[in-house]
């Protein structure tokens, strides 16, 4: 067999295979934990996250890490710490509703919630805005690590 025409075939089964694994049937985002432990165990991960989070921010701050990596990582830490907060918070507030407060339409991920709204509500309504904080902080470790990866390129020149 011609070795043009074997890997012109074995180009079309690996592309049909990837079609394939890229075509799940269902793909659910949402991970509910276990009650009770599951939650706790979660909240605890969200604390020790900060407290890595702080010694990272801390240790950078006075180790003198000069540079503007360390600053965007600095940054990229504080966001991470708020987003942390943010989600125990979140996570504290869904644990106090009940599923009368939800009004469900026929998609079963779209949930609304019930009026009149009570401060509870409004937490978990502003905690489910987390990906806010989320994503500049995703920003601001891109930027430390491209300066990381800049930093040694200018220093050649």
């Amino acid at each position: 067999m011609d070795l043009n025409r074997l890997t012109t075939k074995l180009f079309y089964a690996f592309f049909l295979v990837g079609l394939w694994i890229m075509a799940p049937s269902d793909a659910y985002a949402l991970q509910t934990h276990g009650e009770p432990e599951g939650l706790s165990v979660h909240q605890m991960a969200h604390i020790f996250y900060i407290f890595a989070l702080g010694y990272l921010y801390w240790d950078t701050k006075r180790s003198g890490f000069s540079g503007k990596g360390w600053q965007y990582l600095r940054v990229f830490c504080v966001l991470t710490i708020l987003w942390n907060v943010l989600a125990i918070v979140g996570h504290g507030a869904a644990q106090q509703l009940e599923p009368s407060d939800f009004i469900t339409a026929d998609d079963y991920l779209m949930k609304k919630l019930s009026m009149p709204l009570t401060v509870v509500k409004m937490i978990y309504y502003i905690a489910k805005y987390e990906h806010l904080v989320m994503v500049p902080a995703m920003f601001f470790l891109f930027l430390s690590l491209r300066a990381f990866y800049e930093q040694p390129l200018e220093e050649e020149k």
